[in-house]
């Protein structure tokens, strides 16, 4: 049995969500996988040089001297004359990546979550960082300064960032960044829109970022006075006016076509969930709190509302599962209706009934055929239970005839039901379908024919898994299907044989047989179709994410626990 908090409460229906798909991530987890790809895949440093043309002039980026390294030049050296010739003051040389001389666990988490729905804690440090700075006095004084970011004692700089990325909101900071970069930080490819990568380009957009606090250098060194001075006041400063990347950290495109999945994302935004204990209230476990990514798949504007009620990662599952992905249930319904309606034609039977009377006694004749109704379809069913969709079907031919006093008639009317329930991990659909007969030839009842031409129904259960690229297959639950043949039920009158109303209803019977047989085939069919490679369910992020544990929530959300794949 669940837990009441757990991830099978998701209810991404509630108008207070409505969100069409939300991946949830603990900060546990990101901060770990973080430090994975920093310590496996850091970018190179890189290297920035400032000057300043005159006096009191503004200071500018420049390009570097040819031939001169102002990092290879130890505090109270001498610089070159080419350096010294130059509007030079100052070069930044900094990478991202763990600091040596420390333990990954020993590092403050990268992204701290709080009860701060859109804004998180970001905590920038290097595995390289340099200032070297040339500061003129008096009658052509100098004085050269480099400062090393010492092993074991990393410079950290705090951000908050504002991961409200809805452009339509006059308070956030998204819209105001360039056209290119917000495009940058809407990646809509599903193979990258969910990696620790694309996040880390997410936190280290300037534009987005409140001004630093720095820690791990005394406040009164002269380190930190060059920090304050150069890197933030002039280096930063100057690119969050710009909403540019720090250190040009722009390493994902939306370039690449998307591995098939079944759901395109096309709005984005984020929210943080606090983790809630068995009470309900608020924990201050922050590692469980989870990043929220929100979205929508028909371009609407996504609002994001209040945190969710539910945990994505109890405490007990920490350190088995990093998240879970949940599809709301109207979303996965319309799938559903989609993947099996063009099989309802087999139990969607028209009949085409002709009668004709040619004069009193036992003249006359009778034809019928059936045909499968094309176009078929489910209809969602918005009621907060199993049932996610319904199916109905009825058709009638009426036909009569005249000749004199004696008057007959050819009835047939079809009707067909059919529904989808989804519950814990399994898809049930229920088939129904028959069809009744109300024949006479005018002599006074004694060749009537009245009652069932045949009947048939099926319950089909359809067990669902999901393998670790996030592909979902089904397979026949044991038991099921359960096919049932209602036979022929009719009533005819003494006379039948000599009218040839025999002949008519076996020719009935055996055409509802061959649909019946078909309709036996739907569940084979509805498996083959929702397991085949180019079809099935395909949840997005599948080159992020392993999948594990695909399940139903208490309110029909389609909902699979996943862990981060190790970055590369």
């Amino acid at each position: 049995m669940s837990n009441t908090k757990d991830h099978l409460q998701s209810y991404l229906s509630n108008p207070k969500f409505s969100y069409d798909l939300v991946v949830g991530v603990t900060a546990k987890s990101v901060n770990s996988t973080l430090k994975t790809m920093l310590s496996k895949n850091a970018p190179a440093p890189k290297v920035i040089w400032y000057g300043q043309a005159n006096v009191g002039d503004p200071v500018l980026p420049m390009d570097p001297i040819p031939g001169v390294d102002p990092f290879a030049i130890a505090s109270g050296g001498t610089p070159p004359e080419a350096l010294l010739t130059s509007p030079f003051v100052f070069a930044i040389k900094a990478g991202f990546g763990l600091p040596p001389g420390v333990m990954p666990g020993d590092l403050p988490d990268i992204l701290v979550l709080s009860t701060d729905s859109q804004k998180v804690k970001y905590n920038m440090f290097f595995n390289t960082f340099q200032i070297a700075t040339l500061d003129w006095g008096r009658r052509g004084s100098y004085a050269w300064s480099n400062y090393t970011q010492p092993d074991g004692s990393p410079y950290i700089f705090t951000y908050q960032v504002d991961m409200n990325f809805n452009s339509a909101d006059p308070n956030d900071k998204f819209s105001s960044l360039p056209a290119d970069v917000r495009n940058q930080l809407l990646n809509y490819n599903t193979n990258t829109m969910f990696s620790v990568q694309q996040l880390y380009l997410d936190l280290n957009n300037a534009g987005l970022q409140s001004m630093p606090q720095i820690s791990g250098v005394p406040s009164n060194s002269p380190v930190y006075e060059k920090l304050q001075l150069d890197f933030i006041n002039t280096y930063w400063q100057t690119i969050a006016q710009a909403g540019q990347f720090v250190l040009g950290y722009a390493v994902h495109s939306n370039s690449g076509t998307p591995i098939r999945t079944s759901l395109q994302p096309t709005s984005l935004n984020f929210m943080v969930s606090p983790y809630l204990d068995d009470a309900g209230a608020i924990s201050n476990n922050n590692q469980l709190y989870t990043l929220n990514y929100l979205m929508d798949t028909e371009s609407r504007q996504l609002n994001v509302g209040g945190p969710f009620i539910w945990n994505w990662v109890t405490e007990s599952e920490q350190d088995t599962y990093h998240g879970a992905m949940a599809v709301r249930r109207e979303v996965f319904a319309n799938y559903l209706n989609a993947a099996i309606s063009p099989y309802l034609a087999s139990i969607a039977i028209t009949p085409t009934t002709t009668y004709r009377q040619f004069n009193a006694g036992f003249s006359w004749s009778a034809s019928a055929s059936l045909a499968r109704t094309p176009n078929q379809s489910f209809t969602y069913s918005p009621t907060n239970d199993s049932r996610v969709a319904n199916y109905s079907f009825s058709a009638s031919s009426h036909h009569s005839d005249k000749s004199g006093l004696i008057s007959g008639h050819y009835n047939l009317d079809s009707v067909a039901s059919a529904t989808i329930d989804i519950v814990g991990n399994e898809i049930t659909i229920t088939l129904s379908a028959s069809m009744s007969i109300d024949f006479s030839n005018g002599d006074l009842g004694a060749a009537d024919v009245v009652g069932t031409v045949g009947g048939y129904s099926n319950t089909i259960v359809l067990v669902v898994n999901v393998h670790d690229d996030g592909s979902i297959t089904v397979t026949d639950k044991a038991g099921y299907p359960t096919p049932k043949i209602l036979p022929a039920k009719l009533s005819s009158g003494f006379m039948a044989g000599v009218d040839g109303v025999s002949g008519l209803t076996d020719r009935l019977t055996a055409n509802y047989s061959a649909m019946t047989e078909a309709m036996k085939n739907f569940g084979t069919q509805v498996e083959n179709y929702l397991n085949n490679s180019g079809t099935k369910w395909i949840f997005p992020g599948g080159q992020t994410f392993a999948f594990k544990n695909v399940a139903f929530s208490a309110h029909q959300d389609l909902v699979a626990q996943l862990t981060y794949v190790e970055p590369s």
